[in-house]
């Protein structure tokens, strides 16, 4: 059974979630006010460039020397900066006790894909440059569909891979074919099937929504470093995540799914909220450090 916060945070998202659809200045500004608190006061926050992309670091008091995590953020690829991830990525530092990256990387409709993915590539490689030590690269939504395109950049274009992969509710299927996008429309209480479809015409401009670079989920899986993934069952896109621990296994790839009943589209990011998500992100930190641990 739920915890209470939980039931109560579900009734108040799903109260809150849109009728119709908003303008993308209005999904910004949103996004904005629902996301932007401070992150915990054991991790410091720098601004930095990083292979030419702004970025965020976190830093607590006494970091995992040798160890790192560069997150990708969520929002569609059209909205949501690092500045707006403060807390849930300040969180995932402290808990982790381990420097964390994140990367403000450009958005659609003004930079479609590739100019997103490629920032990405941009700052892990500097990063690689920087520290020479491990790597975890984790994202939520959008940020681990480009969690997933990143390390496949990486494995076909530089013959590098991080130490391992954490995905929270990715969004790896911009050809919308999962079942759960038309049987989870009325219970996923972030998501609308709209909304999705409007994200992703943004996104992949004058590309086919079925290129690899977009769509990773199509892509070949052989060889990526080992997975973790995170989603709701009452959420939109739970059928990328299903998929993908099924593709990866068949890869030959090392994948966990976690499927967290009666929960929603990134719940981990409420990890200073309700108690299933401080569940989930102390076995997101579990596994992040194991492998980070492991490359060094």
């Amino acid at each position: 059974m739920l915890s209470l916060r939980a039931r109560g945070l579900r009734l108040i998202m799903r109260r809150a979630k849109p009728t119709e659809e908003r303008t993308l200045e209005e999904d910004r500004e949103n996004f904005k006010k629902i996301t932007s608190y401070p992150p915990p006061k054991t991790v410091s926050c720098e601004e930095i460039t990083l292979g030419g992309i702004p970025s965020l670091r976190f830093t607590p008091q006494n970091p995992e020397p040798g160890c790192h995590i560069l997150y990708l953020h969520g929002g569609g690829y059209m909205m949501g900066s690092p500045e707006i991830y403060r807390s849930p990525v300040g969180l995932i530092s402290h808990m982790a006790n381990t420097v964390v990256t994140a990367v403000d990387y450009r958005l659609a409709p003004e930079n479609p894909y590739p100019a997103g993915i490629e920032d990405c590539v941009a700052a892990y490689l500097a990063l690689k440059d920087e520290t020479g030590g491990a790597i975890a690269v984790a994202g939520d939504s959008a940020g681990g569909g480009a969690t997933l395109a990143t390390a496949i950049s990486l494995r076909d274009n530089h013959s590098l891979s991080p130490s391992c992969l954490y995905m929270i509710s990715p969004w790896l299927d911009l050809t919308h074919s999962g079942e759960s996008m038309k049987t989870k429309g009325e219970v996923d209480v972030m998501l609308a099937p709209d909304w999705i479809r409007t994200a992703a015409d943004r996104y992949i401009g004058n590309e086919d929504a079925s290129n690899h670079g977009i769509s990773p989920l199509f892509a070949d899986l052989e060889g990526l470093p080992p997975m973790l993934v995170q989603v709701g069952d009452e959420e939109l896109l739970l059928s990328d995540s299903e998929r993908l621990a099924d593709l990866a296994s068949k890869a030959g790839v090392k994948v966990e799914i976690e499927i967290a009943k009666g929960l929603w589209h990134v719940y981990p990011l409420f990890g200073g909220f309700i108690p299933e998500a401080k569940k989930s992100l102390k076995e997101a930190v579990r596994f992040i450090n194991e492998h980070n641990k492991s490359e060094n």
